[in-house]
């Protein structure tokens, strides 16, 4: 077993890297935090029907450049989103409840 406290400089080096967002590895990039991916999950939902909603107003004033199908296709789009960070959720609530029902 190699002593840390020998070698010069590994304790710094140890609290540098701490201090540091993380980074990928090939792409030198900064890895998104789980806040930050599902807060772009929930952008991407309210977007979307954002859109469809739109388009669904569009079709009912009788837009020439809304078609029946683009309603649908955004309306099920959206849709699909949503129940994806539902189910999402459901998952986590689920994975959180078992840890915390784990004996210590």
């Amino acid at each position: 077993m190699i002593e840390t406290s020998r070698l010069p400089g590994v304790e710094s080096l140890a609290l540098s890297a701490s201090r540091q967002s993380p980074l990928d590895v090939q792409g030198g990039k900064s890895i998104p935090s789980f806040t930050e991916v599902l807060g772009q999950a929930l952008d991407s939902v309210n977007k979307a029907q954002e859109q469809s909603r739109s388009l669904a107003v569009g079709l009912q004033m009788n837009n020439p450049k809304v078609s029946v199908e683009d309603v649908a296709i955004a309306s099920n789009e959206a849709s699909l989103k949503f129940q994806t960070v539902l189910q999402t959720r459901n998952k986590l609530l689920q994975a959180y409840s078992e840890i915390m029902s784990m004996p210590v």
